[in-house]
């Protein structure tokens, strides 16, 4: 203490001022409490006085943590008048302005003008540990989505027998057959008709797969509706396996629609069918659910035509199989059609 200036013994506020200091009040504001009682402590001293006590502490930034030491007991959160710190993440700073758009298609609302918030990101999800004031992150698992079809589908006939079907369509021209439509019910096209999981699929599935959908497809050629088959593998590359147009008349917009049908597939993992019944065909809506432009927008389509290959016991998409030219619930139909009569 300066000179001249009376000595306190802080003692007789020890209690006081633990329990304020359990209440995570900061020194200057118990400062300010002793001086309204005529205790008056500069700051220096009286944070000397707390570790003589034991009543210190080391705040860590970036952990959320706070250590006390000392062998006295000091009350956790749990007691009446702890509480933990406040700790704002960052997406609950940022969310008055714009909510996390999550990139999946599995929440049960996606036509919702509202986008929805990822469980890791959600302030609401996340508690404080009751024994200390470690913040931790309580993320629950995201609701399973509906489940896919899990029949696995095994080809019926040897190689060369869609090539000999092709040949045969070409030699015997036949009028259209009609294409079986597809569910428009979200639930229903999960069940049977989004994506199929074959047993294998090689380019001798996919040379199979090709030239079937060029014999079911060559009659509505013949009747003025060409069409573009596309089958091409998942990898970083987009490996084209099988390609060709379907009868004169085709169009390098085709080759386009191919393509954003693709992209679609390949980053939502399933039909474009789906895609399409999910968000009633709204292009506006699917780009607002997902933050994209006009132009990122363009680069997916959301019209059926686009239908995923899974392989049992493999993780994820193999192979995208496209056909553009038709209408697009035909587009989508000819390739489930297909597929269901020739893989069992």
């Amino acid at each position: 203490m300066p000179p001249g200036r009376p000595k306190f013994d802080l003692e007789p506020f020890k209690g006081e001022i633990t329990e304020a200091w359990n209440r995570r009040e900061t020194n200057e504001s118990i400062i300010k409490s002793l001086a309204a009682k005529g205790v008056e402590v500069n700051q220096k001293t009286f944070q000397r006085r707390l570790r003589e006590w034991g009543l210190y502490r080391y705040n860590n930034k970036g952990t959320g943590k706070v250590r006390t030491s000392g062998a006295r007991k000091v009350a956790t959160p749990t007691s009446a008048h702890a509480r933990p710190p406040v700790v704002r993440t960052p997406a609950e700073v940022q969310r008055g302005a714009q909510e996390e758009i999550p990139d999946s298609i599995q929440d049960d609302s996606p036509s919702s003008s509202t986008p929805g918030i990822s469980v890791e990101s959600s302030p609401e999800r996340s508690e404080f540990a009751s024994n200390s004031y470690t913040l931790r992150a309580s993320t629950q698992a995201q609701p399973t989505p509906a489940s896919m079809s899990q029949k696995v589908w095994t080809r019926r006939n040897p190689a060369g027998f869609g090539l000999e079907k092709s040949l045969e369509a070409v030699r015997n021209p036949a009028a259209p057959n009609p294409i079986p439509s597809p569910p428009s019910d979200v639930d229903a096209l999960k069940q049977d008709g989004d994506s199929f999981t074959l047993s294998t699929f090689t380019s001798e599935d996919a040379f199979e797969l090709g030239h079937l959908l060029y014999a079911r497809l060559l009659p509505f050629a013949a009747a003025g509706k060409p069409t573009v088959i596309s089958i091409a593998l998942a990898n970083s590359g987009g490996q084209v396996l099988f390609q060709t147009a379907v009868g004169s008349g085709s169009l390098p917009d085709n080759e386009t629609w191919v393509q954003r049908k693709r992209a679609s597939v390949l980053r939502w993992g399933a039909s474009t069918w789906l895609l399409h019944n999910k968000f009633a065909g709204d292009e506006a809506a699917f780009a607002a659910r997902f933050g994209m432009s006009t132009e990122q927008a363009g680069k997916y389509a959301i019209h059926g035509g686009g239908v995923p290959i899974r392989v049992q016991g493999v993780e994820g998409v193999v192979a995208v199989v496209v056909v553009s030219g038709l209408k697009q619930d035909e587009d989508h139909g000819v390739i489930v059609d297909v597929i269901k009569s020739n893989w069992q």
